[in-house]
């Protein structure tokens, strides 16, 4: 992530939408902080009385808000402070690969996701909502893996390459 530098004036606030994944977030500040107010849908953190500086804080969601509850203007820098890891193993899953598109939705929670193809050369689609795989969509090579970061909701849909069938083997990491 390119770092934001931006002014939020008092009792004002600013959305971004620059994490899509999450992460950790440094946020440094010129001048006195009186009150920064970080809001995401699964916490609120509050950050009060502190001279020039900076924050690091954890986001979970694409949009979170900063507010400036103080009673003059702050000038803040927003940068990503880490690169995410890939995840852990959470759901397995052995989809069947014919000659036809078959649409399987993932966990609603699982963010990446690894995935070997077995037996065939697979045509896949990964997006939110039902997928249709076909001759134009993504490829995965009998035997290789790939790993993708997923948007929440997400679903993948598989077809057979070729006239043999097979198997994709994929982990949801979370």
């Amino acid at each position: 992530m390119t770092p934001i530098t931006t002014t939020i004036a008092a009792g004002e606030s600013l959305t971004i939408t620059t994490m899509p994944q999450g992460g950790r977030a440094t946020i440094t500040h010129t001048g006195y902080l009186q009150l920064l107010e970080i809001v995401d849908s699964t916490s609120v953190g509050r950050y009060e009385n502190r001279s020039a500086g900076s924050v690091t804080l954890d986001v979970t969601n694409a949009t979170w808000s900063a507010v400036n509850l103080g009673s003059s203007a702050l000038e803040i820098t927003i940068e990503k402070a880490f690169t995410e890891i890939l995840g852990s193993p959470g759901v397995a899953r052995q989809l069947a690969v014919g000659g036809s598109s078959a649409n399987t939705a993932l966990t609603p929670t699982a963010r990446r996701l690894s995935m070997r193809a077995v037996g065939c050369d697979v045509r896949f689609a990964i997006g939110v909502g039902a997928q249709t795989a076909s001759s134009a969509t993504h490829f995965i090579a009998d035997g290789e893996r790939l790993d993708f970061a997923v948007a929440a909701g997400s679903n993948i849909a598989v077809l057979r390459n070729a006239t043999t069938s097979g198997v994709l083997e994929v982990t949801e990491l979370v």
